[in-house]
């Protein structure tokens, strides 16, 4: 008996996860529309945003390479930049960005500065692209931070809930890869990291 085949999911084998990050981080912090329109005026502005961080000035020297390749931290800062731009014309709110980088931290401190800066102020609302370092070379979306474990918002095959080790003693996560029955350890390289807020206009 064959066995069923498994559908192959975006960033198993494409490269635009650093796209989705960005798109998904904007969708968080309400770039996305405002927040009492329809569902379906939230996709059509998901629709073009994804558009602009694909088709923009700025991105397309990042392409046809990012569909095998991926991007690092410049071409990810490159995608935020345009989101940036992008937010205030076709939003409520507007976008700003900065590197939030352990410094010879702890995974335990890395964390808690995390979930401190990421309650922000009133009126804020904060989301943060999580680079993984290999095998994975992945981005992701941190939606919150706890006690212990994070909440991401992820366009791959990762969980909503990512539990650390005895509460953030270390920088990985272990996972099942698509269609690969064994886990697999994955850093967290948090060196490649960006922190999202959204501010109403």
């Amino acid at each position: 008996m064959t066995r069923r085949i498994v559908p192959v999911r975006q960033g198993a084998i494409d490269g635009l996860c650093s796209v989705y990050a960005v798109l998904n981080a904007c969708r968080l912090l309400g770039v996305a529309g405002a927040e009492r329109v329809s569902a379906d005026a939230h996709w059509d502005q998901s629709k073009r945003l994804f558009r602009a961080l694909c088709l923009s000035h700025e991105t397309r020297t990042l392409f046809p390479e990012i569909l095998c390749d991926g991007v690092g931290e410049q071409g990810l800062e490159t995608l935020i930049a345009v989101a940036r731009q992008w937010a205030p014309r076709h939003s409520a709110v507007s976008l700003s960005v900065r590197d939030l980088k352990p410094k010879g931290a702890s995974p335990h401190e890395f964390f808690q500065r995390l979930r401190d800066e990421m309650r922000g102020a009133p009126g804020e609302r904060s989301a943060f692209i999580l680079g993984l370092a290999a095998p994975w070379d992945h981005w992701t979306v941190v939606r919150r931070v706890r006690n212990y474990d994070v909440v991401l918002f992820d366009s791959n095959v990762f969980p909503a809930r990512r539990k650390s080790t005895a509460s953030f003693r270390s920088f990985t996560f272990d996972k099942h890869a698509p269609g690969v029955a064994t886990r697999k350890r994955h850093v967290i390289d948090a060196r490649r990291g960006f922190l999202l807020t959204s501010t109403p206009k």
